[in-house]
């Protein structure tokens, strides 16, 4: 199903590839066609929302926040009228644009929907109805098969929206996705106007008086054909409940159950209250600060009729002797679902009669199948029995002789209905097993699919010297996808007669002779596919299977690479060298929102992907949701997460991730940056900067947070630079530069804000250009400051302009870019650090541009400073666009890394390295997934050094100002970026020292004589080096000095020693220099 929808979705937008541009609908960037005449390129933006907050309206919800929900379908039906209902609500989660829109839905039995959750990007609405005659009878229609609603939603698999319709005509109804669509709109008060909004519902956050409005557009090539005007009608209750069709009402109270609830058990005692206590939809799970704990139950644990789901979040069942079971005595089905378990020397973990259950990433390792097997399915003629094995390994499990038992035993019920009984083992491993009769007993099954999995140095006690036995009733067995085999796989029947060998293998399996072992150690073998096997050629170019889940990691953490055709690949142990992760480049990935949290990847310098390395290096443990920065300070990694936790994740994470640059292994996660009086976050994560050695700032959507380094906690914000606590676009910080004392801090709507590094207060705020606000701020190798200029109402619009600022003096220049060139895109609408960026290397500045940000993942431009010239630099092929800011250049080899993919529906994704002149120098793809990577990320392998400047002459009666120019570097960081200050100096009672503005200045508090030092600390990017620079102090009359000069601006001037001689390459001491005495150092 998953693979059609792809194939489904590249099809249609192919279709409209030519003369296509894309818009952003609900958050999803969306292909359109393109005009041929000129057309409204922008959304009005201009309407109020008009709402009369005196009449009495339909009011859905309680609480102590009002907001307001308007749809206007504009169909020509009824009075034509927009429609608009309150909504009262209190907490976070209810208060999102998706919690008021299913609230109302389930409230008001005229109003319905048409839904697709558990996209990356939340819920999206694809369409709205309204029950205009009051008749009751609402259900959909899609190719002419009815569907009823629950709670009044229908909840779709794909973006199919086109092709619904309601039953009732006369209803108000309006539905699609690529023929028109619903378009979103916002406001957070009633006197601003709605804007257009570039996130769907499910990232909406209401505040109290906000509006979301919503629109159809049907008109396709016109972008913005409609907005949100015309005249209100509020929507009032039904008088009672007899204005609503009886079928409608009971369609509704049946479908309207509590949702079960998670309980957090730590002992086995709590667990098995828990199960036998557990209501439908219950969740049970045990504390994931367990993980890796052993646990010994002490007696059995069943549960009779349950629908519920059982995580263990690692932990292990050791010397289990009594099952873990589930059965079914009633006509209702109970579906049971056991992740993330280990069972270790258990006997008969788990048995299920009449169940549907999963039993997902778990462990059975030494266990016995005595009086059952190891896990045993019976079914009956009542009820359903589908067993599905997903990610499991079963390593050194043996059965009794007496029981002729094997490993598994899925057992049918021959007289009943064979879509009754179906049995899946996908992405499993056999190893090591010793069976009586075999791994894997089946018995009448309606089907029974095995996928991907691997069979390997098994034993059979009735040396048939075969891996799986199948007997009777076998029409329904199929092996799928790259299954490794060794021994081959045989069909008995019950006389025990071999019917057939090996006849169920294809072209795909892999057997005995297609493989080599690789020894790594006694207890672990990896077999790598040789080349003159006959499965060699078949192997997958990618892992893109229908309807087979491909684990992302096995039980110990480790990452399995579906790219290499081997053992390992393919099955759940993984043996994988040590990475150097100084030999490469990170990339911040944002992942699959809605249904993982985010990862980082590692590209080695030889061009070999480590995937999601947070988790190989640190088992139990990932990134939060959305994660969009990422920087090594002081050999420290810190990445930034929008939220601690993915809605689709079951591992909770942190917005800010602190792990050791070299190891990856994590020291600290925060969940938050504030919260308030309800212990809700009131701060999403943004950016980092390393301030010092001891402290940083954390950019979010809530103005500027301090994180102590030593602590590794929050100690403070910075006044002056707050955002919104409710409002996540509204006064969002950007990106952050240190330059000398001084940190430059982009806001959203307030403009560049300038903070004392040392004091922690702001000392000015730079506003941007009229009508514009900075999108961000990036520091040149001259040691210049270069802002993009954006939108700051988050409407993705950005200027031909980029602003160039001294740090010194404050000196503003705006500078226009040729014309057909874009300025730097920005991301204020669903923030992402931008493409706009430096070299280390040489004077100049990249970035993406387009129309607007929503178009600008074609063009890389080149602006070389000191030539004031403006490039395109590289032109992106198609298939293939620029994801957000996912483009930086290497600070050593100035090479341009760029992620590509190819759209929102295709899980392709590829990184390219990219000349100085913009030659393709290599590409790197991917392993398919929905990566939306967000930043590549250099390791930080150089400390800085600094010149020996010898004894340098200073006056004993006045300050002497020392320039410092060129006296650090760093092979990877800019000079400009290296922040110098005064540790110490010998003689603190007689002379002071400062660096001001990249100078050393010494000033005499007496009248010192002879040589001191002044202990210069030089920090770049987190490494600290220390270096004594000697002075000697003189009377202004012997010293004879006019100025003191570098090597630099001094090499094109005529020198001379105090002998009068002509010098062409002056040593440290003083010369004669257009008539005055100078110190060279």
């Amino acid at each position: 199903m998953i693979k059609r929808f792809y194939i489904f979705l590249v099809a249609l937008l192919s279709i409209t590839a030519m003369q296509a541009q894309s818009i952003r609908v609900q958050g999803v960037s969306r292909s359109v066609k393109k005009a041929k005449t000129s057309l409204r390129a922008t959304p009005n933006n201009d309407i109020l929302p008009g709402i009369d907050t005196g009449r009495e309206f339909y009011e859905v919800g309680s609480g102590m926040n009002i907001s307001y929900l308007v749809v206007k379908w504009d169909d020509g039906k009824g009075s034509n009228k927009n429609l608009v209902w309150k909504y009262l609500w209190t907490t976070e989660a209810e208060g999102t644009g998706e919690a008021m829109l299913k609230a109302i839905a389930k409230a008001d039995p005229r109003f319905y929907m048409l839904v697709y959750g558990g996209t990356q990007y939340g819920t999206a609405i694809g369409g709205m109805g309204f029950d205009l005659n009051g008749n009751g009878n609402i259900s959909l229609l899609k190719n002419g098969v009815s569907y009823s609603l629950t709670d009044g939603l229908y909840n779709t698999s794909t973006y199919d929206f086109d092709h619904w319709t309601s039953n009732d005509s006369l209803d108000h109804w309006r539905a699609g996705w690529y023929n028109g669509y619903w378009s979103y709109w916002t406001t957070d008060d009633l006197s601003t106007p709605y804007a257009y909004s570039s996130v769907g519902a499910s990232s909406r956050h209401l505040s109290n008086g906000s509006v979301d409005g919503w629109v159809y557009m049907s008109d396709m090539v016109n972008w913005y054909s409609n907005d949100m005007s015309g005249e209100l009608e509020y929507v009032t209750p039904i008088a009672n409940a007899s204005e609503v069709a009886p079928q409608t009402t009971q369609a509704r109270s049946q479908t309207n159950k509590a949702p079960g609830k998670t309980t957090i058990v730590k002992t086995y005692a709590e667990f098995k209250n828990a199960v036998v206590n557990a209501a439908d939809g219950d969740v049970i799970e045990f504390d994931p600060a367990l993980a890796g704990k052993e646990i010994t139950p002490t007696s059995s644990t069943f549960g009779a009729n349950k629908n519920i789901t059982i995580n263990g979040n690692g932990v292990t069942f050791v010397n289990y002797t009594m099952p873990l079971g589930f059965y079914t005595s009633t006509s209702a089905p109970s579906v049971v679902k056991i992740k993330n378990i280990n069972f270790k020397n258990c006997t008969t973990p788990i048995k299920v009669i009449a169940v549907q259950a999963t039993i997902e990433n778990c462990t059975f390792d030494n266990c016995k199948a005595k009086a059952d097997a190891v896990i045993g399915a019976n079914g009956n003629l009542k009820n359903k029995l589908i067993l599905n094995l997903i990610g499991c390994r079963f390593s050194n499990n043996t059965s009794v002789a007496t029981k002729r038992l094997p490993i598994i035993e899925f057992l049918g019920n021959a007289s009943g209905k064979a879509e009754n009984t179906k049995g899946l083992i996908s992405s499993c491993s056999f190893v090591g097993n010793d069976a009586y009769n075999a791994v894997i007993g089946i018995s009448n099954p309606g089907s029974f699919e095995i996928v991907n999995s691997v069979f390997q140095d098994n034993k059979i006690k009735a040396k048939r010297g075969n891996t799986i036995l199948k007997r009777d009733n076998m029409k329904g067995f199929k092996l799928l996808g790259h299954n490794i085999i060794e021994g081959g796989i045989s069909e008995h029947n019950n006389a025990k007669d071999t019917i057939a060998t090996n006849k169920y293998l294809s072209s795909t399996d892999i057997v005995g002779e297609d493989l080599k072992p690789l020894t790594y150690n006694d207890d672990l073998k990896e077999y790598v596919v040789i080349s003159t096997g006959k499965a060699f050629n078949n192997l997958p170019a990618n892992t893109t299977y229908e309807g087979v889940l491909f684990p992302k990691k096995d039980l110990l953490g480790n990452v399995i690479d579906y790219t290499k055709p081997t053992h390992s690949g393919a099955c759940q142990t993984v043996v994988e060298a040590p990475v150097d992760y100084t030999n490469g480049v990170f990339i911040v990935n944002e992942d699959w929102f809605g249904h993982q949290n985010s990862t980082l990847n590692f590209i080695s310098n030889d061009g070999e992907w480590t995937y999601r390395v947070i988790q190989k290096e640190n088992p139990g443990k990932e990134l939060g949701a959305t994660a969009q920065y990422g920087t090594i300070y002081g050999d420290k990694f810190y990445i930034i997460s929008k939220q601690e936790k993915d809605p689709g994740a079951s591992i909770v994470g942190g917005r800010l991730t602190i792990a050791d640059a070299k190891t990856l292994k994590i020291e600290k996660q925060l969940t938050t940056f504030a919260t308030n009086s309800e212990g809700k976050s009131i701060a999403d994560g943004r950016s980092f900067l390393g301030v010092d050695e001891t402290k940083a700032y954390i950019g979010t959507t809530n103005g500027i947070y301090i994180l102590d380094l030593t602590t590794n906690e929050i100690k403070g914000q910075i006044g002056g630079a707050e955002g919104s606590a409710t409002n996540l676009y509204s006064g969002q910080i950007g990106n952050m530069v240190r330059v000398d004392n001084k940190v430059y801090a982009v806001h959203q709507t307030k403009g560049l804000i300038v903070i004392d590094a040392i004091t922690d207060k702001v000392k000015k705020v730079i506003p941007a250009e009229e009508g514009w606000g900075f999108g961000s701020v990036v520091l040149s190798k001259d040691g210049n400051l270069w802002l993009s200029l954006a939108d700051k109402n988050g409407s993705g619009k950005a200027d031909t302009r980029i602003v160039k600022l001294n740090p010194k003096s404050y000196k503003k220049e705006v500078i226009a870019l040729p014309e057909g060139t874009f300025g730097p895109a920005n991301s204020w609408y669903a923030w992402t650090p931008d493409g706009f960026c430096a070299s280390t290397q040489q004077n100049v500045l990249y970035w993406n541009g387009g129309e607007s940000s929503w178009f600008s993942n074609k063009t890389i431009f080149k602006y070389d400073i000191d030539k004031k010239e403006c490039t395109k630099f590289i032109a992106i092929d198609d298939p293939w666009k620029i994801y957000g800011c996912s483009m930086r250049v290497h600070p050593v080899t100035d090479e341009l890394y760029v992620s590509l993919y190819q759209d929102f529906g295709n899980q392709s994704y590829t990184l390219r390295k990219y000349d100085t002149t913009g030659t393709i120098i290599n590409e790197y793809p991917m392993i398919a997934n929905y990566w939306f990577p967000s930043l590549p990320v250099f390791p930080d392998n150089f400390a800085p050094t600094a010149k020996d400047l010898g004894v340098i002459p200073v006056s004993k009666e006045k300050n002497t100002v020392i320039s410092l120019k060129d006296f650090v570097e760093d092979k990877d960081n800019m000079a400009s970026a290296i922040i110098m200050s005064v540790k110490e100096v010998s003689y603190p009672e007689i002379f002071e020292a400062k660096i001001i503005n990249g100078n050393l200045v010494i000033m005499p508090t007496v009248e010192p004589d002879g040589e001191q030092t002044v202990t210069i600390k030089i920090n770049s990017n987190g490494k600290i080096i220390e270096k004594v620079v000697t002075i000697e102090f003189m009377t202004d009359e012997a010293l004879g000095v006019n100025e003191i000069e570098t090597e630099n601006e001094t090499k094109e001037k005529v020198i001379y020693d105090l002998q009068g001689r002509r010098v062409k390459n002056p040593q440290h001491g003083i010369y004669i220099v257009n008539g005055k005495k100078v110190v060279f150092k």
